[in-house]
């Protein structure tokens, strides 16, 4: 599945998809060249400023290159376009990024690429504020077979998010709701119910911002009294959600002084 490029972004696309050509030797196989582009991408490590951006390029020169070598090969097209992309971004270049994106969603059929493409492509239209693409390609994820429980998780919140920036209040509760009642990580179940708890505060509906951080909790109880890592990352979590934080001060405000207990 495909999807349609923003008219600002159109130019830097097109050139995005045009690999160079005879910029970079072909070798013996398609492996072989992805394992150079990652090569030089490796190489990018340490260096700053004219000598990190010059060797960006000579590692998207070559991650093009697999593509125009070995056209044939889906699956290492679809990794060559995703790193190419995620190398692009780097340096805010979201068309060109973009359009990488759309080679390894388009090629990434068997390959778990396909799925980390669409997610960014996702990110990339969110950050835009290109609502609708960014929907189309987060319910592109959640329609997925492929797509792992964390990766519809990540679609969901994402997509809360979204539709909270359009003041669609009530779908966004919605997609943050999945992750909060059946995230598969604790800490995207928590962050989840603090977005959640913080649309009701926003909306100065502090009773329910109080009822959802408690119903946070109690979801979490037997996570967070595990003496372990994880135990402990929950608590923390827990004790540091921006909600509790907003709807003590949002009191605070209303009641024109501090309040005498902490709320929930």
């Amino acid at each position: 599945m495909s999807f349609p490029l923003c008219c600002g972004l159109f130019l830097c696309a097109v050139a995005a998809v045009a690999p160079p050509r005879d910029a970079t030797p072909k070798l013996e196989n398609a492996q072989a060249e992805l394992d150079r582009a990652d090569g030089l991408r490796s190489a990018m490590r340490g260096k700053e400023g004219d000598a990190r951006t010059a060797a960006r390029k000579s590692a998207v020169e070559a991650y093009r290159a697999v593509r125009e070598h070995w056209s044939g090969e889906a699956k290492v097209c679809a990794e060559a376009s995703f790193r190419a992309g995620e190398l692009l971004r780097s340096a805010n270049e979201a068309g060109a990024a973009l359009a990488e994106f759309q080679v390894a969603r388009e090629r990434g059929k068997d390959s778990p690429y396909r799925v980390r493409a669409a997610l960014e492509i996702g990110h990339i239209h969110r950050r835009a504020r290109e609502s609708d693409q960014a929907l189309a390609a987060y319910e592109s994820v959640l329609a997925d077979a492929a797509a792992t429980p964390g990766q519809r998780d990540d679609a969901s919140y994402w997509e809360g998010n979204v539709y909270a920036a359009a003041k669609r209040v009530d779908d966004a509760r919605r997609a943050w709701q999945r992750v909060a009642d059946g995230g598969e990580d604790p800490l995207d179940r928590i962050r989840a119910w603090d977005e959640i708890a913080g649309s009701y505060v926003d909306a100065g509906d502090f009773e329910a911002a109080a009822g959802v951080l408690e119903r946070c909790r109690e979801a979490n109880a037997e996570a967070s009294a595990e003496e372990t890592r994880l135990g402990d990352r929950v608590r923390r979590a827990l004790a540091s959600m921006r909600s509790a934080d907003d709807l003590q001060r949002a009191v605070e405000k209303r009641d024109g002084k501090k309040s005498e207990r902490k709320l929930p």
